[in-house]
């Protein structure tokens, strides 16, 4: 019964290989997007929060730091808010969050001309413990994971756009 089961399953995957579907958030070298990506430029972005966003973007779009013609420039504004939420009766806070609304523009370098903009936003929220320091720990990592979600979404944003700017 196992082995009908494996020969079974080649022929329902079939006709994905024929379809052009390939996986968009799959770690792929080889992929035409991954040389596409490696070809834009980020801007420097202002402030703490910004500088880990464009060396998150950096890092997602050309891994391995290879040599590649400019061909984007992508601009990035960060707006940042941060809440305190869950006020006790002697109004201190127990719980915080951090929203960073980013609005994007990419434009080509040869035309100084913008092609793509967008706007996109993280949220990250963490406990406040009595503790000073472990309380600047978890704002922090509040603050990381907002900057991760947010360099996943550009990226993802951009790489549907080039797909469709894309010739052919």
């Amino acid at each position: 019964m196992l082995w009908s089961r494996r020969a079974f399953l080649p022929l329902l995957l079939a006709p994905l290989a024929g379809c052009g579907f390939h996986p968009l958030y799959a770690k792929s070298e080889r992929s035409k997007e991954a040389a596409e990506l490696a070809s834009v430029k980020v801007a420097p972005i202002a402030n703490r929060l910004g500088q880990l966003l464009e060396f998150a973007l950096r890092e997602s779009f050309n891994p391995h730091n290879l040599p590649v013609a400019q061909r984007y420039t992508l601009y990035v504004t960060l707006a940042v808010t941060e809440n305190d939420l869950g006020i006790l009766r002697d109004a201190t806070a127990t719980f915080g969050e951090v929203i960073v609304n980013a609005e994007f523009s990419l434009t080509e370098n040869k035309t100084g001309q913008r092609v793509f903009t967008s706007r996109t936003s993280a949220t990250g929220s963490f406990n406040i413990p009595n503790d000073a320091f472990a309380a600047q720990v978890a704002g922090d990592d509040a603050r990381d994971r907002t900057v991760s979600q947010l360099s996943e979404e550009i990226g993802t944003r951009l790489i549907f756009f080039l797909r469709q700017s894309r010739p052919g």
